[in-house]
């Protein structure tokens, strides 16, 4: 994925689990399979904050169908 500089990355852009991140880089792709940020981690007491946001990895999205 190419990175515009001309601007902040967005949300969706930064969520990104560690692993997916790696497994963008060659001979690391079998690292999608290990990734286990597939929701949202919602702090106890107040749903409305998220301590953790899920991986937005295209991997995810394909693998849900």
């Amino acid at each position: 994925m190419a990175t515009d500089t001309t601007h902040p990355p967005t949300a969706a852009e930064q969520t990104l689990s560690v692993e997916c991140e790696l497994a963008g880089r060659p001979g690391y792709e079998d690292l999608h399979g290990t990734c286990t940020q597939l929701a949202d981690v919602p702090m106890p007491g107040a749903p409305a904050i998220t301590l953790v946001r899920r991986c937005r990895c295209a991997c995810h999205r394909t693998a849900a169908r």
